[in-house]
């Protein structure tokens, strides 16, 4: 599949809730927090970007934020349409995340992960990112541990 990876837009809210609402690991924002992605403003200063496939439909999307205090990103989402899933919109968008950290000047990148998510952690691995921690109980429905995990920039 064809990808083009791009920053998001206000007209891409309702298809980004949309894949968040179709995947079961992402976390289910109000309204208000999807929109802070639009425009990047505000500190911690948070982005997002699409994967927008050859016909024009977002498949994915991911969120991150950019913490000036102590150089660093946090990846907080990345979602891709169950029916979209394996075909590379995934890795694009955590490359795009990566590089809009390095730009931005993070020294480091993290993110928390399902401690059961087999697949996103060979992605996050695949992508350099190492674990460096684990909190107990960290997600709800169902009950999982986060990998907590980094990459130096």
């Amino acid at each position: 599949m064809r990808l083009h990876i791009r920053q998001i837009e206000a007209a891409d809210l309702d298809r980004i809730e949309q894949i968040a609402q179709e995947s079961a690991g992402a976390p289910q924002w109000p309204h208000s927090s999807y929109r802070e992605l639009v425009g990047g403003s505000g500190l911690p200063r948070r982005g997002g970007m699409v994967a927008v496939g050859s016909n024009g439909e977002i498949v994915g999307f991911a969120a991150y934020s950019l913490l000036p205090q102590d150089e660093s990103a946090e990846l907080e989402s990345i979602a891709v349409h169950p029916g979209r899933r394996n075909q590379g919109a995934g890795s694009a968008l955590l490359k795009a995340c990566i590089e809009a950290g390095e730009r931005a000047g993070a020294a480091v990148i993290r993110l928390e992960v399902r401690a059961s998510n087999l697949a996103a952690l060979a992605l996050y691995r695949s992508h350099g990112f190492r674990c460096c921690g684990r909190r107990s109980g960290y997600y709800h429905d169902p009950e999982d541990d986060a990998s907590i995990m980094e990459r130096r920039l």
